[in-house]
C-alpha cells in the first residue's frame, strides 16, 4: 500500500517579493529541478547536492523544507513567470501536478513534522 498523500496546499503570507539570495540543499536529481525551476522563474539560487539531505529552500525571511514546498515557494516568487499559473484555477491544477508527483514517488515525501 501507498503511504497517503498530503491534502493540505501551501498558502500565500505575503507579497512575493523576490529574496536577496535563496540556498538550496537538495538531492541530485532534485536539485536538478529545483535549478530548472529557478531558471525558469528567474530566480538566482545557491544549490548544494547533498543525496541523503532532506530537499531544504533557506531565504533570508527563514527556511522551507520539502520537495513540493521548496518548488511551490520558488515558483511563486516571480508571479510574472506564470508558473504558478494565472488564475486560482490554474494554481490549483499546478498543486494538483505536484501533489500527483509526490504521490508517484516523483518527488521524495516531506520531511516529518518536528
Amino acid at each position: 500500500p501507498s503511504p497517503p498523500c498530503p491534502r493540505a496546499s501551501p498558502r500565500r503570507t505575503g507579497p512575493r517579493a523576490a529574496a536577496k539570495m535563496l540556498h538550496v540543499t537538495a538531492p541530485a536529481a532534485l536539485a536538478r529541478v529545483i535549478e530548472a525551476a529557478a531558471r525558469l522563474a528567474r530566480v538566482k539560487i545557491n544549490a548544494t547536492v547533498d543525496d541523503a539531505a532532506v530537499p531544504t529552500l533557506t531565504a533570508h525571511t527563514g527556511t522551507v523544507t520539502g520537495a513540493r514546498a521548496t518548488l511551490h515557494y520558488l515558483c511563486g516568487l516571480n508571479p510574472a513567470s506564470e508558473l504558478m499559473g494565472r488564475t486560482l484555477m490554474e494554481e490549483a491544477q499546478v498543486d494538483s501536478w505536484l501533489e500527483l508527483a509526490l504521490c508517484e514517488g516523483l518527488l521524495p515525501p516531506p520531511p516529518p513534522p518536528p
